[in-house]
């Protein structure tokens, strides 16, 4: 059971309200970094605009480590097992996973509306330069589609279901070289 708000006896922050509060500062820069995209102008879809994903992966990947590393060094004594490094790892990425697809989905919905109807548009012209043999009844169902992936909803849930996977791949990586047995307990067999 998930117990998001409780501290344990000794006084220890549980793993999943430090991995709920390290999510929510994490989305938090992630939506700020959206709003000066959006503000700068910088249309993130865009081919020659790839690093901005790059910074975006950066950013969650080292604020889900460094959440993991404090933990272990904080809240436990300089140790952590590689279940509970993943877990951290997992639940900080799909916090902040959950705040930044609310975010999308009401962002897309009022302000940047425009937006999709621009990407919309760029992803036709696109779809027709790669493939200018196409039928109107390919092009129709390849545009609708589309519009069903821009859809607000589906792109706050896509963004989710993403940063679940790619936290889950990530927090078996990074748990491999977070890890640090206690040597006191004894060996798991």
């Amino acid at each position: 059971m998930i117990q998001i708000f409780i501290t344990m006896e000794n006084n220890q922050t549980s793993a999943t309200k430090h991995s709920f509060t390290y999510g929510m500062i994490i989305g938090v820069i992630m939506i700020a970094l959206t709003l000066i995209y959006y503000v700068l102008d910088i249309n993130t879809m865009d081919k020659s605009n790839r690093w901005t994903g790059w910074i975006s992966t950066v950013i969650m990947f080292a604020g889900m480590t460094y959440a993991t590393v404090n933990y272990r060094n904080k809240q436990l004594g300089g140790y952590i097992s590689f279940g509970k490094s993943f877990s951290i790892h997992f639940f900080t990425g799909l916090f902040s996973g959950i705040l930044s697809g609310l975010f999308m989905i009401l962002f897309m919905s009022f302000v940047g509306a425009e937006f999709t109807q621009q990407v919309f548009d760029q992803a036709e012209e696109e779809m027709l330069k790669q493939n200018p043999n196409m039928t109107d009844e390919q092009i129709d169902m390849a545009l609708k589609f589309t519009g069903w992936m821009l859809h607000p909803v589906s792109i706050g849930i896509l963004g989710v279901l993403s940063a679940a996977f790619f936290s889950a791949i990530y927090g078996l990586i990074a748990s491999i070289f977070v890890k640090k047995e206690d040597p006191n307990l004894p060996p798991v067999v």
